[in-house]
């Protein structure tokens, strides 16, 4: 079984790495301070054994009497020198006999062969051979060895006090940092617990990566909100909608119901009606599934110019409605086909509603470098310019007093709209001269 790692906060991951850090940069100074508190102990040490060494082989030939004047020549009373003249005669300095002897037996120092360990201690050993000697020198390392290592030992006490105050800045550095991110997460929480499609976060101005995290949760939301007030309202208009023709097909049934047996003649009239109403309710139905219809078909290269031409000359036929039409040969546009024909049958059913049968409907489509333009134009009765935004709202009316005269479900320039900024498209409304509306699409290529 797979074993489930256990979470972590922000604050303490942070904590940790940050401790991590430190401590690597406290071991890489250590090392450093050692490499150096070293090499400047073994250099004072092989100077302090150069001089005397020099010392000694300067004054060689002039030193008659070794017994008496070798002591001169140790820098420290520790020191230890043996000169071994050519003639087989040796001589110690102070005390220094059983040094050498120790020195003989000792063994060689991890730092190097230069360094011997004895019982008594820790020498800095150095062997020359002179004109008339052979000098050897044996410096006893232990005081400054000593020193070096008490300044180990204030720094290993610096080492844990630099760590427990790091540690306590750290850690309230980051916390102060993660309260944004808490406050953050107890707000999404709230959100959650209270079900509150309004709820938005509270947006730091630093750092960005909150700043950006925050905004487009708080996009996310408003995005959220507007879908569900739109399934709302989705739902709204569809009842609302719906009620009356279907009021209307139940006030037949039961007029058929009532006077059907005595009245025969108001059945067919009664089965026309709901025939019609019935219809009028599949359209609606269909539409209303269309505008709520999100998912992006697949599209393809169509040729927009035969497209357009197709349906005009088809609802020319359905509609038995002369429309005019100038359409450029060949445009191509990427999109799929019944985004379009559902664009094109809307604003042309649009147009046969509100305009008289001998005015004129005329159709438009042209592109330039940049874009592609279709205009639908009529002659009808024209759309007041307060109006001219409303009329792609659900189930709008320009004359409210005679909607249930002129056919229609009140969706298709929703529809058409919707379709339009699917397409990255820009829908104007602008009125015909003398008389009538231009619908004006422009699509990017």
């Amino acid at each position: 079984m797979k074993r489930k790692r256990k979470q972590q906060t922000s604050q303490r991951q942070l904590t940790k790495q940050f401790l991590l850090i430190l401590v690597v940069i406290l071991l890489l100074i250590n090392i450093a301070f050692a490499a150096v508190a070293f090499q400047t102990m073994y250099d004072y040490i092989e100077e302090q054994a150069s001089t005397t060494m020099e010392a000694i082989q300067k004054n060689q030939a002039t030193t008659k009497n070794w017994a008496e004047t070798i002591d001169a020549y140790a820098k420290n009373e520790d020191d230890a020198i043996k000169i071994t003249l050519d003639n087989g005669s040796v001589y110690y300095s102070n005390e220094s006999e059983e040094t050498f002897q120790e020195i003989e037996n000792g063994k060689r120092g991890f730092l190097g062969h230069s360094f011997i360990s004895t019982d008594d201690g820790f020498y800095f050993y150095e062997k020359e051979q002179m004109s008339t000697l052979t000098a050897e020198l044996a410096i006893d390392t232990e005081a400054i060895f000593e020193s070096v290592s008490n300044v180990f030992i204030i720094g290993i006490f610096l080492n844990i006090a630099t760590l427990v105050i790091g540690v306590l800045l750290i850690y309230f550095v980051v916390r102060k940092w993660s309260f944004k991110l808490r406050q953050m997460t107890d707000e999404i929480s709230e959100i959650r617990k209270n079900n509150q499609s309004l709820g938005r976060l509270t947006v730091p101005e630093n750092p960005v990566e909150m700043y950006e995290v925050a905004t487009a949760f708080n996009q996310l939301m408003e995005a959220q909100h507007k879908a569900m007030e739109r399934e709302k309202q989705f739902i709204t208009d569809a009842s609302h909608e719906l009620r009356t023709p279907l009021a209307a097909i139940r006030g037949h049934v039961q007029l058929i119901k009532r006077r059907g047996n005595d009245h025969p003649e108001i059945i067919q009239e009664s089965i026309h009606f709901i025939d019609q109403e019935s219809k009028r309710i599949e359209k609606m139905s269909n539409q209303l599934l269309t505008l709520e219809k999100y998912e992006q078909q697949s599209t393809e290269k169509l040729n927009l110019s035969d497209l357009v031409q197709d349906e005009i000359e088809k609802m020319s036929f359905l509609h038995d409605y002369l429309v005019e039409y100038e359409i450029e040969d060949a445009i191509l546009f990427h999109a799929a086909k019944t985004d379009i024909q559902e664009i094109l049958q809307n604003l042309l059913e649009n147009a046969i509603k509100y305009t008289d049968a001998h005015k004129k409907i005329a159709v438009f489509l042209k592109e330039n470098e940049k874009s592609i333009e279709l205009l639908v134009e009529d002659n009808g009765i024209g759309i007041p310019d307060e109006a001219k935004e409303k009329i792609f709202e659900r189930f709008y009316r320009v004359d409210s007093s005679h909607s249930s005269e002129i056919e229609g479900t009140g969706i298709g320039l929703s529809i058409v709209k919707k379709m339009v900024e699917k397409y990255h498209g820009t829908l104007i409304v602008r009125d015909n001269k003398p008389k009538g509306t231009v619908f004006q699409i422009t699509f990017p290529k």
